[in-house]
């Protein structure tokens, strides 16, 4: 079904470069060992983004934005008094985040002393929008808010933040001892930290005199980084204690969330066979076990979202992530989540029924669908309009504001949560959610419709292939690579490409006399399948579940 292209060159196999470190009179021992654990898979990549510029000409200037952003957070208004931390700690917190992720790109997708002296920028300057007001805010708000949903000014500067941050950077850019094609950067990555699309042309790689900018890449690595900043030391206890008694529910909950969260750990490693991974592991402590798990799936689903929206990105620049699930632990020292938190944002899992479960296919035929009347929605883009502001309101302004008893969402008007493909021109989604005072959804009002277009459908706001169909059945999968996109690879012996959810193929040895290769193919670091395969020929590995999932492999030895 999808075929790439893979090359692969004979490159020396690890026992010959082990030989030929050994009998090098040049190198010294420290260096000698240093490679052997490389070769042994033993290395464990230690990155310090500031510290690499320490000794060029970026650090004066990063000193300008640093201090600038310091004194902003020290002297300046902060619009809400209930947002959990921002400021130079949070940086801190995400810099910290960055040296773990960066640590763990591929040596040939490495960032460039231009690239992290931007990025570094970015992350001192992406929240100083939370400090800037307009005269209109509180008009907006008044626009925006209703009796039954307030919104403020507050809520106004939270939600546009983003964007506040990127025109303060080009409106103060010489302060900032900035250019303007610099500030140009610098802005989009600031701005790409939360909300924006990051696939679209803008985010292309751009050019800096004879250095070429990812600002996809980096703007993509400040919005994960800034998400994984959820630990306890966020949100510090004592403060907790003095601002909770009159701390609206919203606000009470994103703290809650730092409270709960110990820590995470972000591993870097290396294999000489599989290349670089990152392991991300969070701990999440919590008096009760099994309301433990809903506090833990509530704190992990922005994550999963934000990892979600950047992987794909990630893996075109070399770097290969496994986020996994939180571990939950017993913390008997720790209160429990207030009742009416609990009630009002744990239970966002319903059992609904979809009153049109039908599809309709191009020449506009309908196809029932029976299995998929019944299904357990827990919504998940609904959850992180609960997470930003409050129940529906982060979507409510791009549907019918005017009727705030239904809210009705399609892939054209809401891109952000139906999928819609912006280059083709399709997504076909749509959703009707009616909006009761207790925010129940009744068994059978929510209203779900999507349609096919060729081979492909949309379903839940992610891209899908048609594996097979009939009358009564479809049987739809994820791609785990696009044919849209480059569709040859040359790898060397040891070198892996990076497929989506975890997947990878390793090249193993390579028989150039022979003609053929031996590949690995590999889920989450662990093998799964490997196959010499001739020149020529195809590596097929079928899944053994209820869907067959084929990958075809094309080699081209050279």
């Amino acid at each position: 079904m999808f075929k790439k292209k893979i090359c692969f060159q004979n490159i020396p196999a690890e026992s010959e470069i082990y030989r030929n470190v050994n009998s090098s009179v040049d190198l010294s021992m420290d260096i000698k060992n240093n490679i052997v654990k490389i070769l042994k898979g033993d290395e464990n990549v230690q990155v310090n983004l500031e510290e690499t510029l320490s000794t060029t000409f970026f650090k004066s200037r990063l000193d300008i934005i640093k201090n600038n952003s310091e004194d902003l957070f020290r002297q300046g208004v902060l619009h809400h008094k209930y947002f959990t931390i921002h400021g130079i700690a949070h940086s801190h917190a995400i810099i910290s985040n960055l040296n773990d992720l960066v640590g763990g790109i591929e040596p040939n997708n490495d960032l460039t002393e231009h690239e992290i002296f931007y990025l570094l920028a970015s992350v001192y300057l992406h929240d100083v929008g939370m400090l800037v007001s307009y005269p209109n805010d509180e008009g907006t708000a008044k626009v925006i808010s209703t009796h039954e949903m307030p919104f403020t000014k507050e809520d106004v500067i939270r939600k546009e933040h983003h964007i506040r941050s990127g025109k303060y950077v080009i409106k103060y850019a010489d302060s900032l001892s900035l250019d303007q094609i610099e500030s140009e950067c610098v802005r989009l990555i600031c701005e790409g930290h939360r909300r924006v699309n990051l696939e679209s042309e803008e985010y292309d790689d751009r050019f800096i005199g004879n250095e070429t900018i990812r600002v996809r890449f980096l703007a993509a690595l400040l919005r994960f980084s800034d998400e994984l900043d959820i630990s306890y030391k966020r949100g510090p206890i004592k403060l907790l204690e003095i601002l909770r008694e009159e701390m609206p529910d919203y606000s009470l909950l994103q703290w809650l969330k730092h409270y709960y969260t110990g820590g995470l750990n972000i591993l870097p490693s290396h294999d000489i066979k599989r290349g670089r991974k990152t392991d991300i592991n969070i701990q999440i402590l919590y008096p009760d076990r099994e309301e433990g798990k809903k506090v833990g799936e509530l704190i992990f689903a922005p994550i999963q979202k934000s990892f979600d929206e950047v992987e794909k990105i990630f893996l075109q620049n070399g770097l290969h992530i496994i986020l996994h699930p939180p571990q939950i632990l017993i913390n008997d020292a720790l209160d429990k989540i207030p009742d009416r938190i609990s009630e009002k944002f744990l239970n966002l899992k319903q059992e609904v029924s979809i009153k049109m479960p039908k599809i309709k296919e191009n020449d506009g035929e309908e196809k029932n669908v029976p299995q998929m009347e019944q299904h357990e929605v827990d919504l998940p883009n609904l959850a992180e309009a609960v997470e930003e502001i409050g129940t529906y309101y982060e979507i409510i302004g791009a549907t019918n504001a005017s009727n705030i008893t239904s809210l009705c969402a399609t892939s054209v008007d809401n891109p952000s949560i139906l999928y819609y493909d912006l280059e083709e021109n399709v997504g076909n989604e749509s959703i009707f959610i009616p909006i009761y005072p207790d925010l129940t959804i009744p068994k059978g009002e929510l209203i779900y419709s999507t349609e096919s277009w060729g081979e492909n459908i949309a379903f839940g706001g992610d891209e899908y292939t048609v594996i097979d169909r009939n009358a009564t059945n479809w049987i739809i999968a994820g791609k785990l690579i696009d044919e849209n996109e480059e569709d040859s690879h040359l790898l060397r012996v040891g070198e892996t490409i990076f497929l989506l959810d975890g997947w990878g193929i390793t090249v193993l040895e390579v028989d150039v006399e022979g003609e053929k290769a031996w590949l690995s193919l590999h889920k989450d670091g662990e093998e799964v399948s490997n196959q010499v395969v001739c020149e020529g020929e195809d590596f097929a590995y079928t899944l053994d579940l209820d869907v067959s999932v084929v990958t075809y492999l094309t080699v081209d030895n050279k």
